[in-house]
């Protein structure tokens, strides 16, 4: 039978080989106990009787009642017989440890089984050599005093007990107290992370809107020359068709042919800048869309323009093959404007951009490289962290590159960069064929 793990049990487990042990020194070893074979065999049965109890987890109160009136019935037996109270004293001794180590647990509980025991044995060896056996005379005077202090020690152990059930009670509330209030913080503050887990996110939806429309800003000046120039063709040809058409009929045709192809290039150039601005500021969220990577790098060097032209020679090596992938189209002209943007600020005189793309079956990779002033060794791996910029004040605000990183990210494109300082940088975008 599997014994029980509380200290009453190993008690009661204590007692029963007490008990067993009595049992076989009355039987096999004549008169060196004090108490007929018979009452033995009564202890070891209801103690057996306990262990189930304790076994199945019921009357445990009881169980310890019980053992604490055996025990003090005993004492009493013990008091009252004829030998001199050495024995008596000395049984007494080995009985109170029994009933303190009821409260206890553990270690401490062990020591005082192991010290009854040993009180119990040297009992009966000191009255074996001394006395030889027992003589059973009772006192009237000595039966009545020991039977109060039985009933004394009985009650004074059993509110020993109660306090400490009632003891033990309390600090189990003050725990469940406790762990109730731990939980009610740690509620309130997932809570709360999940509240600026929600903040960050519509905080990084307004940065991404942020840096979409400072970009926009920083090429408002540009677009709207790249946009008066060819209005200025488109004035200037109708001024001049104008004069001619005072002249005679027949030579209309042939004198306003140049103004005309002036005004349609004029046109044509306007067209293809607002369309370009109008695929930039497109705001979808949609990632199904059939995107043609050599539009979107054309509509971006469109709307740099006017800001390349002076200080950078652009070159363009596409293949032949044209490129589509899914996504969405805004997001990726943002992205590829971006990277456009860093690599013609970083060239402070006239440098030159290289835009190429090639497949390789699996892939489809479009570099961007420059001659620009390159990136540090040390900030390479820094260069997609939101807010870190090597620019100077006011010329950037470190969220183009990690919000570009995001949305090639969110496209499934690995980025690869090389960069050397004062030589130039190149960024590779490859986009997975799917």
């Amino acid at each position: 039978m599997r014994l029980p793990k509380k200290p009453l049990g190993k008690f009661n487990t204590l007692l029963l080989i007490l008990y067993v042990c009595f049992f076989t020194i009355d039987v096999f070893i004549k008169e060196i106990t004090f108490m007929p074979w018979w009452f033995f065999l009564v202890l070891i049965a209801l103690q057996l009787v306990q262990m189930y109890f304790l076994y199945r987890g019921i009357l445990e109160v009881w169980v310890a009642h019980f053992n604490l009136a055996t025990l003090m019935g005993m004492l009493q037996l013990a008091l009252v017989l004829k030998p001199d109270y050495f024995h008596a004293v000395v049984y007494w001794a080995a009985v109170v440890p029994i009933l303190v180590s009821t409260t206890l647990d553990g270690r401490h509980s062990l020591v005082w089984y192991v010290l009854t025991v040993l009180f119990v044995l040297f009992n009966g060896l000191h009255a074996y050599v001394q006395f030889g056996s027992y003589t059973l005379e009772i006192f009237p005077m000595r039966f009545m005093i020991t039977g109060l202090i039985y009933v004394f020690l009985t009650i004074f152990v059993a509110v020993l007990y109660k306090q400490m059930r009632d003891r033990q009670s309390k600090i189990l509330d003050v725990k469940n107290k406790r762990l109730a209030a731990q939980r009610m913080r740690l509620e309130a503050l997932n809570k709360e992370l999940t509240l600026q887990h929600d903040q960050l996110l519509t905080a990084q939806k307004q940065l991404l809107q942020s840096e979409k429309m400072a970009s926009l800003g920083v090429l408002s000046a540009g677009i709207g020359h790249e946009i008066n120039n060819p209005l200025h063709f488109i004035k200037s040809g109708v001024d001049g068709l104008a004069r001619e058409l005072d002249k005679d009929v027949e030579d209309v045709r042939k004198e306003t042919l140049p103004y005309m192809k002036v005004i349609q290039e004029g046109v044509s150039r306007a067209n293809k800048i607002v369309k370009s601005l109008s695929h930039f500021s497109r705001q979808t969220v949609t990632m199904d869309e059939s995107c043609d990577i050599h539009g979107i790098l054309e509509n971006c060097l469109s709307i740099l323009h006017n800001k390349l032209k002076f200080r950078v020679e652009v070159f363009t090596d596409y293949s032949a093959t044209t490129h589509v992938v899914v996504g969405n189209e805004g997001k990726l002209h943002q992205a590829f404007l971006n990277v456009l943007t860093n690599a013609e600020q970083s060239m402070d005189e006239r440098g030159k951009l290289t835009v190429s793309t090639k497949s390789s079956g699996s892939d489809i990779r479009v570099s961007i490289s420059d001659t620009g002033s390159g990136i540090k060794e040390a900030d390479l791996d820094k260069i997609h962290d939101p807010f870190f910029t090597t620019k100077e004040p006011g010329l950037g605000t470190g969220l183009g590159l990690a919000i570009t990183h995001k949305i090639l990210e969110e496209h499934g494109v690995r980025v690869e960069v090389q960069s050397e300082e004062n030589v130039g940088t190149e960024f590779v975008l490859i986009f997975p064929i799917k």
